[in-house]
C-alpha cells in the first residue's frame, strides 16, 4: 500500500515485464588478463600488447589512444578479427592512420573482446614513447694526461675533468683499465641531473697504463648515454744512457 502526505493509505501496483530468452545460452564475458605492452619505452619500431582471454572470442581490436584521447588508430583493422582462448599479441607499428610515425609521449592500448553471445570486456594498458637518451657534455679532457700517481709528489698526482648532463636521473663516472678490461673505480651515481661536476680521480694502487673514462647518463625511461674519454698512468721516470761529455779542445790564446 502506499502513504500520502495527509496519512491518506491506498493500494498501489506496478507491473515490470521480464523477458526470458532461453536461446541466450551464455551471459558471461570474456575475462581480459596479463596485458602488457612491450618494450616501454617503446621507439620508431613500434610495440606488442600482448593479453590472455579465457575464452575464444568472435571479435577483437586494439584501439590507440593519444594522450589527448585521440584515437590513432585501430589494429589489426577497423572491424576486428576472431581469437581465440590463451596468450595472444597485436603489434602496432607506431604510426597513426595516414603512416605518421606519432611523437613521444604516453599512449593508451584500449583492447575489445566480444564473444558470440556479444559480450563484451574492455581492457587497457599504457606505455610510454621515448628515443631521446639524456645529454652529456664533456667541458675538458682529463688533464693532466698523462699523470704520475706515484710519484713526485704533489706534481701531476692526480688527473680530473668536468661535464654536465641533461635529461638525467642519474649519472656516474667509471674507469677502465684498457690492459684488463676491469673497472678500476667508479664514482657515484650521483642523482638527478650535472651541472659542471668535477671528477678527480688519484689513481693510486694502479699499474702504469691507459685507462679508459665512461661518463653514463640515464634519464627516467631507463635510456641511457655515455661518453668517454682516456687518460694514462705514467709513473716510470726517464732514463739516460750513453750519456758522454766532450771537451773540446780551447786555446785561451
Amino acid at each position: 500500500y502506499a502513504v500520502d502526505n495527509a496519512g491518506n493509505t491506498g493500494p498501489a501496483t506496478d507491473t515490470v515485464n521480464v523477458t526470458f530468452d532461453t536461446s541466450i545460452g551464455d551471459v558471461s564475458a570474456p575475462v581480459l588478463v596479463d596485458i602488457a605492452a612491450t618494450p616501454s619505452p617503446f621507439g620508431n619500431d613500434g610495440i606488442d600488447v600482448k593479453y590472455v582471454i579465457s575464452e575464444n572470442v568472435d571479435t577483437m581490436i586494439l584501439v590507440i589512444y593519444d594522450a589527448a584521447g585521440t584515437v590513432l588508430d585501430t589494429k589489426p583493422n577497423d572491424t576486428g578479427i576472431a581469437q581465440t582462448a590463451g596468450q595472444n599479441l597485436i603489434h602496432w607499428n607506431g604510426q597513426d592512420r595516414l603512416g605518421n610515425i606519432v611523437v613521444e609521449g604516453t599512449y593508451k592500448f584500449e583492447i575489445r573482446v566480444m564473444d558470440r553471445a556479444k559480450n563484451l570486456t574492455v581492457g587497457s594498458v599504457t606505455a610510454i614513447k621515448d628515443i631521446t637518451p639524456p645529454g652529456i657534455t664533456l667541458h675538458s679532457s682529463a688533464s693532466p694526461n698523462p699523470f704520475s700517481p706515484a710519484t713526485t709528489p704533489g706534481d701531476d698526482d692526480t688527473t680530473g675533468f668536468s661535464y654536465s648532463t641533461s635529461g638525467a636521473v642519474k649519472h656516474r663516472v667509471d674507469f677502465i683499465s684498457k690492459n684488463t678490461g676491469a673497472t678500476v673505480k667508479t664514482f657515484g651515481p650521483f642523482d638527478g641531473d650535472a651541472s659542471n661536476k668535477a671528477i678527480s680521480w688519484d689513481g693510486l694502487a694502479q699499474s702504469d697504463g691507459a685507462y679508459r673514462f665512461v661518463i653514463t647518463a640515464v634519464d627516467n625511461n631507463g635510456l641511457s648515454r655515455e661518453v668517454s674519454g682516456e687518460v694514462v698512468i705514467d709513473n716510470t721516470p726517464f732514463t739516460l744512457t750513453d750519456v758522454s761529455v766532450a771537451v773540446p779542445t780551447i786555446s785561451p790564446k
